[in-house]
């Protein structure tokens, strides 16, 4: 076994104990935790330099937009002000377990928030100005795009 085997084995054996840390335990699970981020999978993604948190959630952002079920998703959401996962479905043709998938993604990358009305939720845009303007932006960009005489 090798070196990184042996820390991450003392790592997972660290026991659970009440109380304070100490500093040199702390710093012992430090230096583990930073031997072993970079074996995980698509950890060489993340965008370490400090102010490129911004560029990396706009990726995200339009990854997630680019799904045509988001997409769909959104268009709906900007047309009416509120909608539930089972009326969406229908708006965008799809069933409600995949509508229900694509919503959580987009609660993660607060494109959408949702109400509890009793049993029944109810989603809304939680930026409905920003995302209409995206909206209206992208539409402009594919009018031009396709305009054979630029």
């Amino acid at each position: 076994m090798n070196e990184h085997g042996r820390r991450y084995l003392r790592w997972m054996a660290l026991p659970v104990r009440r109380g304070p840390i100490t500093a040199a335990e702390l710093r012992a699970v430090a230096l583990d935790i930073r031997v072993f981020i970079p074996r995980f999978r698509n950890s060489g993604n993340v965008i370490r330099k400090p102010g490129a948190e911004n560029s990396y959630r706009q990726s995200r952002l339009c990854r997630l937009l680019g799904n045509p079920v988001a997409f769909a998703i959104v268009q709906a959401l900007a047309d009416h002000k509120e909608l539930s996962p089972s009326e969406l479905a229908q708006a965008v043709g799809r069933s409600v377990q995949r509508v229900s998938t694509v919503l959580g993604a987009l609660r993660l990358a607060d494109v959408v928030r949702y109400d509890t009305d009793g049993k029944r939720n109810r989603y809304r845009l939680k930026h409905p100005v920003e995302v209409r303007s995206v909206i209206a932006a992208l539409s402009r960009f594919v009018k031009v795009a396709a305009d054979p005489g630029l």
